[in-house]
């Protein structure tokens, strides 16, 4: 039986027909004699004819017709690309390619056509800028002076610091390049961080977050969030380490400030003869109330906390009417300054008190609060009644000093006086009933002489 050997050509065209790329042949000057079949379907070509003898420079776009022509010239001289050119194998729909090729040579090795090999790159280019856009953005986030951004090794060594990182930590990138992070963290806070870090090497975090102090290269504490997440190789491993830090010294400082205010706060609440409290207006509890309380009612400030309501107990039942209209104000946001009211101590004695108020609202301006002062005014309450009471004697005393120093009507001859009645009665009992005055009798000389001229 003959043994039968496959054409050279149908060979190579089988060949080409496993190519996932476009394959296309022409002669020298360019018109096309055969293309592949992804070649047509790309170009939504029903068949071969649809393309044959066409030019393989007009799917070039015009911008790149001229490089084409001027390349598949040079391919007599030896192979071309790769050659990236804008092409459009249907209207309207323009692509990259990358274009290898080169000049078919007949037996006497003479020139006679060309083959392309096209493939689209453009999904690849379109990645690429992309990466580039977002590599740029990055750098762009990167060198923003807003936040410290380091990328360290999975060994915390830096790979790379922007300088508002430099300038948080006060040194420059080359110095920091030849250090590690766990060299500049502050001793106390580094144990946390290493727990961290390893749960995150060993695949259990990929991110995490915490407070944590560096040490400058000046020796004062920087406060810092740190957010630190890691990029993973396909295996899990991790390849790089992502550091975010955020100076929040000056929170830290606001915070300590806060804190020794509250303290110094409580500590003058804690020591006042007033009794401070606040009260919600949302579900009507004490949020706080001041030792004090105690010495002024004789309830220890967790009855108050235990019974919102003790006030109605504890106030003297001849202001609980008084009391009950104030706790309809206070529902409906009306909150007087002040009132004064009496209460009864568990001792069973009868105190006043005043009451300084001060409305809380929210930033939308709903009340939400009642912040106020009791003060105990029992001494001077009773200190006013004392004075009301001398002021009476005094008034009193003032009215008869009046009376004997008004006119007084007196006979000229026998020295009585007319009273409030119109009955004369003698000066002395008069003078008597109206002052302490007290009298002794006796007789002037002058008189003595006159009616009694016997008496020497």
């Amino acid at each position: 039986m003959e043994k039968t050997t496959p054409d050279n050509v149908d060979l190579l065209r089988a060949i080409v027909g496993t190519i996932p790329d476009i394959v296309i042949q022409t002669d020298l000057d360019g018109a096309i004699v055969f293309a592949n079949e992804v070649a047509l379907r790309f170009g939504g070509f029903v068949g071969i004819e649809d393309i044959l003898g066409q030019s393989i420079f007009s799917f070039v776009t015009p911008s790149d017709r001229e490089k084409a022509a001027i390349n598949a010239q040079r391919m007599r001289n030896g192979p071309l690309g790769p050659v990236e050119y804008r092409m459009m194998f249907r209207p309207g729909a323009e692509f990259d390619f990358e274009v290898n090729g080169d000049v078919l040579r007949d037996g006497q090795r003479a020139p006679c056509g060309m083959v392309f090999v096209i493939r689209d790159v453009t999904e690849r280019k379109r990645t690429a800028r992309l990466l580039l856009e977002n590599e740029a953005r990055f750098r762009s986030y990167f060198e923003l002076p807003l936040i410290g951004i380091a990328v360290t090794t999975p060994h915390k060594g830096w790979l790379q610091a922007n300088d508002r990182l430099c300038d948080m930590l006060g040194y420059s990138r080359q110095e920091l390049l030849r250090m590690t992070w766990a060299e500049l963290t502050h001793p106390e806070d580094l144990a946390s961080d290493n727990d961290r870090f390893d749960l995150m090497l060993a695949g259990d975090l990929d991110s995490y977050m915490i407070e944590k102090r560096f040490v400058r290269k000046d020796g004062r504490h920087l406060y810092t969030m740190l957010a630190v997440g890691c990029v993973r190789n396909p295996d899990r491993t991790v390849n790089y380490v992502v550091a975010l830090l955020q100076d929040i010294g000056a929170r830290k400082q606001m915070e300590d400030a806060l804190r020794e205010s509250e303290e110094r706060f409580r500590r003058l609440a804690e020591n006042a003869q007033d009794a401070i409290f606040r009260m919600s207006l949302v579900d009507g509890k004490y949020e706080y109330m001041s030792p004090a309380i105690t010495t002024i009612t004789g309830h220890l400030p967790a009855d108050f906390y235990a019974q919102p309501m003790l006030i109605e107990k504890i106030i003297h039942p001849h202001w609980r009417e008084f009391l009950a209209a104030r706790l309809v104000d206070v529902r409906r946001g009306i909150v007087p300054p002040d009132y004064e009211f009496q209460i009864v101590h568990t001792s069973g004695e009868e105190r006043w008190v005043n009451q300084r108020n001060f409305l809380v609202r929210d930033a939308s301006g709903n009340p939400i609060a009642i912040e106020g002062l009791v003060t105990d005014i029992s001494a001077r309450k009773q200190a006013e009644i004392d004075m009301r009471d001398r002021l009476a004697e005094l008034q009193e005393a003032v009215a008869h000093i009046k009376t004997l120093q008004g006119i007084l009507p007196i006979c000229s001859y026998c020295h009585r006086i007319r009273n409030d009645q119109e009955v004369w009665e003698q000066l002395e009992k008069y003078i008597g009933e109206h002052s302490d005055a007290q009298f002794s009798h006796g007789l002037c000389p002058q008189c003595l002489k006159e009616h009694f001229p016997d008496i020497k």
